[in-house]
């Protein structure tokens, strides 16, 4: 089979939440999503020490609910 017909595609639904766990670089990731958010909250590292962080005008509300949605599905994969 040849790689050239093969769409990189990470999301899965949880609950509703659509989780980007894979071997995607951030480029790709970034693409997938591409269109599709309403809302979007980015946490990062450049060049593995440095923290980034950008979001398109989400309220701290709406930031901490994601992160903590996040963090709820990232533990739960360790029941």
């Amino acid at each position: 089979m040849s790689e050239d017909n093969v769409i990189p595609f990470a999301n899965k639904a949880f609950d509703g939440i659509k989780n980007t766990s894979s071997n995607l670089t951030p480029d790709e990731i970034l693409q997938n999503a591409s269109g599709q958010l309403d809302g979007v909250l980015i946490l990062g590292r450049m060049n593995g020490t440095v923290e980034y962080y950008s979001h398109s005008g989400l309220d701290s509300c709406d930031m901490l609910w994601l992160l903590e949605r996040a963090k709820q599905q990232l533990l739960s994969q360790f029941d």
